[in-house]
């Protein structure tokens, strides 16, 4: 029971965790991304830890259920014997009953009353054993239907534990499947946000700058104008006025100033850094294999041969693609990094890992069956 309650609590405070991550995530999307799915990796690895209880539970009432039913294959071995000695402790006591008067006579016919003591305590016995027998039966029979209650019980918890546990799990990926997409969603819209407002801002500084390149030629046609008209009544060599080229010149320098400001302000605008992030962390259920029990013995998928002590695993074949690629495994409060040597067809049981032996070692683990099939945490570097 204690564990249905673990995992019931597992499944509410994920549910409640993803709905406060996107709140705070709709508030705080750049601060609080990171701290809320290192909240809910936490309430994962929970949900998981309380799934790889249940089965640890589960297995020690399956031992449980073996002995019990070792007892009432027992108990159903003995009882025809049983059955035989109460029937016949049945018919003697039936006798005695209905020949009463040869008990009297018997007892009559004792020479002395030792001998009357002597017969006394023999039917006393006839009577104990006949008895005993009868009620070793009963109990025999009582205990058969005890302990077939005890097993259907015991069967059912752990079937049970088991399905609450794997509802858990699946309840902990769909709510960490579900606040990524969301996050996925809200970075890009905050993404095309950030687009749109770059390109309003490049849109503001190319009509600045056209604004400016606009002004910039009218002062300078006013200063031709001025230039020409001054000119006129002067000399040929003052028509060469160094104020009015300076001015030009100023007119054009400022164009050009304008002009490398905003090619500055626009390539400022438009740099950026992209940041790759690292391997997520994910959960699932992961066996485990060895040389006796590997399709090709020591031969892999990538060509590198398994060993006993191969710190490996093998992803399902649909991802061959992660050959050769780093994987951090979680359990137990273990972490564990192995590389991706070989594929299987262990999709379809619900799987997403293989180990080899090394890895199950490093658990500490005696061997794949020990290990069996658990849930664990993993991703890939």
């Amino acid at each position: 029971m204690a564990v249905r309650k673990d995992t019931r609590l597992c499944r509410g405070t994920v549910a409640a965790g993803l709905t406060l991550a996107l709140g705070v995530a709709g508030l705080f999307p750049a601060r609080a991304e990171a701290a809320i799915l290192d909240e809910l990796q936490s309430r994962i690895d929970s949900c998981t830890e309380a799934y790889n209880t249940a089965v640890d539970q589960a297995i020690e009432l399956q031992n449980q259920i073996g002995a019990d039913e070792q007892r009432i294959s027992q108990i159903e071995d003995e009882l025809p014997t049983k059955r035989d000695a109460a029937s016949a402790s049945i018919r003697i006591m039936y006798k005695l009953r209905q020949s009463t008067s040869g008990v009297i006579d018997l007892l009559l016919s004792a020479s002395d009353f030792n001998d009357v003591i002597t017969t006394v305590q023999y039917l006393d016995h006839v009577v104990t054993r006949n008895n005993e027998a009868i009620s070793d039966l009963t109990r025999a029979t009582s205990e058969l239907e005890q302990t077939r209650n005890a097993l259907a019980s015991e069967k059912r918890r752990a079937d049970e534990q088991v399905s609450s546990a794997m509802a858990s799990l699946e309840q902990a990926n769909s709510a960490r499947e579900q606040y990524e997409a969301e996050a996925a969603a809200q970075k890009a819209a905050a993404e095309a946000a950030a687009k749109a407002e770059a390109e309003a801002a490049a849109k503001t500084q190319q009509e600045a700058r056209a604004k400016a390149e606009a002004e910039a030629e009218v002062v300078a046609s006013a200063a031709t104008s001025a230039e020409s008209a001054q000119t006129t009544s002067e000399s040929a060599a003052t028509q060469q006025d160094p104020t009015s080229s300076s001015s030009t010149a100023t007119g054009s320098g400022s164009a050009s100033d304008t002009s490398s400001s905003t090619t500055s302000g626009s390539a400022s605008s438009s740099s950026s850094s992209d940041v790759k992030d690292e391997g997520e962390w994910m959960s699932g259920l992961a066996s485990a294999y060895g040389i006796d029990n590997n399709t090709g013995s020591t031969a892999t998928a990538s060509g590198i041969p398994l060993t006993s002590d191969s710190m490996t695993v093998a992803v399902p074949v649909s991802q061959s693609y992660l050959l050769g690629s780093t994987v951090e495994i979680r359990y137990g409060g273990k972490t564990v990094t192995a590389t991706v040597t070989d594929t299987g067809g262990f999709a379809s049981y619900g799987r997403v890992l293989d180990l080899a032996g090394g890895v199950w070692k490093a658990f500490g683990f005696s061997s794949d069956s020990d290990w069996g099939v658990r849930a664990v945490s993993y991703r890939f570097l």
